[in-house]
């Protein structure tokens, strides 16, 4: 297992803990599409954990273990807004660059578990 990259995608209050863990032991990638957040968390890191952060979408390839930590808000009429997780799972820019079969993903929200 020490072998094995996970790529945290979306480096928020959840997501950012979790690279931060994972880099303890395994190898780690941080994606992220803000990437003035990408450059402060490349300035605090030092090489210290062993995270790469990126908003390169290809490097998730790269990755074993892919755990999708982005934004669910609520709407006013109190159901998850889906449209980040939407996009992030089935845009085909990202579908086509980031995944390949062997990974497993994993949702890590507080949503609704149906996507549709």
């Amino acid at each position: 297992m020490k072998n094995k990259t996970v790529c945290i995608v979306g480096l928020g209050y959840v997501g950012l803990p979790l690279a931060n863990a994972f880099s303890k032991h395994l190898k780690v990638i941080g994606f992220d599409i803000d990437e003035e957040k990408i450059r402060t968390l490349h300035d605090e890191n030092n090489n210290e954990n062993n995270i790469e952060f990126t908003t390169d979408p290809s490097m998730i390839k790269q990755a074993d273990f892919v755990l999708i930590c982005v934004p669910t808000p609520v709407t006013k009429s109190k159901e998850p807004d889906l449209r980040y997780v939407k996009l992030f799972c089935f845009a085909k820019t990202f579908t086509k660059k980031c995944f390949r079969n062997q990974q497993r993903k994993l949702l890590d929200s507080t949503s609704k578990k149906e996507l549709s």
